[in-house]
Formats: C-alpha cells, structure tokens, sequence
C-alpha cells in the first residue's frame, strides 16, 4: 500500500469515527441524557455518560494512534525493501560487470598467450613457450582451444610429449565428453610420440596411477589403443623391462577395473598377447604387492574376450603377439619394481 493511501485510508477512518462520535453525542442529546435536574440520581445518569464519552474518546483516540502507528510501519517497511532491492540491483550490477572484466581480461590474456605461438620477426618460437602458452590457455578455461592448438603442434614436433601429454591428462579429466574424445584421439594419432630414447614411455600421469573407469567410451577405446600402439612403435628389445611391466600392469588395470564388458575384454586380448613373454610363475612387483603373471593367464582363459572385441582390437592383439615374438622378452629372476626400476626383493 503506498504513502498516499495510507493518509487517505486513516483521514477516512478518522472521519467516521468522529461522524459515529457526533451521532451518539446527537442521539444522547435528544434523549435528554444530558439533562440536569439537580437530583442525585440525575447526576449519576449525567456522570455515566460522560464517562461513556471519554472512554469512547479515549478508544477513538488509540484506535486513530494504532492507523497512525501500522501506517509509519509500513512505510518504514516499504522504503527498507526499497533499499534492499536498491542494493540487490546494483551488487548484480557490479557483479555483471567484474564478471565482464574478469571474461575481458581472460580474452586478453588468451590473445597474449596466443602471441607465445609466434614473433614479430616471423621467427619460430621455442617448444617451452609454446608448452608455457598451451598451460596458460588450459588453465584460462580454453582446453579446447588449447587441444585444438596441440593437435597441430604435436605432429609436426614444436611441442614436446611430457607438455604434450600434461594437456591431454587434463583434457582426459574435463567433464566434457567431446573434450574426451579430443584429448584421447590426439594421444592416440601420436602414439609413436609416447616412446623415449631410453627405452621408456611417457603417458598422461593420471592413468598410469589408476584407470578412470569414467572415460567415455570412445575415449577409452583410444586410450588403450595408444598405449599398445606405443609398444608397437620399437622393437622389443629396445624396450625397458619395467616399461614393458607398466605397459601390463596398466593393461590389467583396466581389465579388471572397467566396467564395460567391451573395453575390459580389449585389453584382456592385448594382455594375452604379452603375457606369453613371461616364464611360468613370473611376478611384477608393485608398491602394493605384486601382480602373478600366471593369474592373469588363468583369468583370461576362463574368460570369452577374444569373441567379445571388435575387429580393430583383434588385429591389433594379432600384430602384439607377432611384435612379442621377437628376441629378447623379459626373463625370470629380473623382477623390477614398477616406479623406482630397483630390483625387488
């Protein structure tokens, strides 16, 4: 209700009041109520009437005062609602405006990185601070751009694999399932990438810790491809024992962690091809324990997982086994611990 009729609903109230007033004031009048014989019990009809009055005035009074009263607290009311809307607006309205200059500044920011790419000269920047721009761009909430970019860097070698395959763990780790698929496909098309001079293989950190049974599936898919493609891109024996070991140890992983049938029974056909490198009763030691080599044999034997993978496994699990053949596997009593390469004992 506002201000204006507030006043008027109590100058209203207050005139009916004093009309009611003045007809029984009228009313007491004409009926002599008023008059004033000098006996005694004349004076108390008198004296009762005019203590009807003042209580009636008395109570026209209050009731005039409370109108007076809820009509101040209403306005009290309306005018702090006024200025919490008041405040409301305007903290959306800075809101919206450092969220504009945050998003303004990331824009610049991203520009800026872009720059990194190149030099005024034309000349080729360094692969660190193209790395050092792909950081920026990911943690700018760009990953996809920044995938984008890697997905050009990475085949032609002006970005290096440690950098290469930090962004793609973040990529593997969005929520995105497209920013999956992306990430896993560029690990997958660079997998002969993954391999180092020294005979071992560098992977998005993420899942050789553990298996991210949460990957898209086609990401999945990708993921195991790439490393088995890596495994295939030397020959055996210029491969690190315990690189070869990590390479199993994440296939199993993956085997027994996943939950679709389709992507455990695809590295449960890769593992099958690697495993016959082992002699019988071979264990790979591991921080935690270790993995039985024989148990793995048994447990895809029991399973039906060569009839369960598309064809594309299937070849590649057949190229695995040929690729296993050739000299110089693994050879009992040489077990190495996974993350130190130190002989277990």
């Amino acid at each position: 209700m506002s201000s204006k009729e507030d006043v008027r609903w109590i100058v209203t109230a207050t005139v009916c009041l004093c009309l009611a007033f003045g007809t029984f004031i009228f009313v007491c009048w004409l009926i002599g109520l008023f008059d004033f014989t000098g006996s005694e019990a004349r004076a108390k009809v008198v004296a009762s009437v005019l203590a009807l009055i003042g209580a009636f005035i008395t109570s026209m009074v209050t009731f005039i005062g409370l109108l007076i009263k809820r009509s101040i607290d209403d306005r009290n009311l309306a005018l702090k609602e006024q200025a919490e809307r008041r405040l409301q607006i305007e903290s959306e309205r800075n809101y919206d405006l450092g969220d504009e200059a945050e998003k303004r500044l990331r824009m610049e920011t991203v520009i800026r990185a872009v720059d990194l790419f190149s030099t005024e000269a034309g000349i080729e920047t360094p692969k660190s601070q193209k790395a050092g721009a792909l950081f920026a761009l990911a943690n700018l909430e760009q990953l996809d751009f920044a995938l984008a970019l890697l997905e050009q860097l990475w085949p032609n070698g002006e970005i290096d694999t440690t950098s290469a395959t930090w962004l793609i763990d973040q990529g593997l780790n969005s929520e995105r399932e497209l920013t999956q698929r992306t990430a896993a496909h560029i690990l997958n098309f660079n997998a002969h990438r993954l391999t180092t001079a020294s005979g071992g293989v560098e992977f998005p950190s993420s899942l050789l810790e553990a298996w991210n049974p949460s990957l898209e599936f086609n990401a999945k898919a990708l993921v195991l491809m790439a490393m088995t493609t890596a495994l295939l891109s030397k020959p055996l024996v210029d491969w690190r024992k315990t690189a070869y070991h990590q390479i199993v140890v994440f296939l199993e992983r993956i085997r027994v962690t996943d939950p679709d049938g389709r992507i455990n029974a695809a590295a449960a056909v890769c593992l099958d091809a690697l495993i016959p490198a082992y002699p019988e009763g071979y264990r790979i030691f591991l921080p935690d324990g270790y993995l039985s080599i024989d148990k793995i044999k048994t447990d895809i034997a029991a399973s039906d997982a060569i009839n369960s993978v598309f064809d594309s496994i299937r070849d590649l699990a057949s190229r695995l086994s040929s690729w296993r053949e050739e000299p110089s596997p693994p050879k009992a009593g040489d077990d190495e611990d996974i993350e130190s390469g130190k002989t277990a004992n």
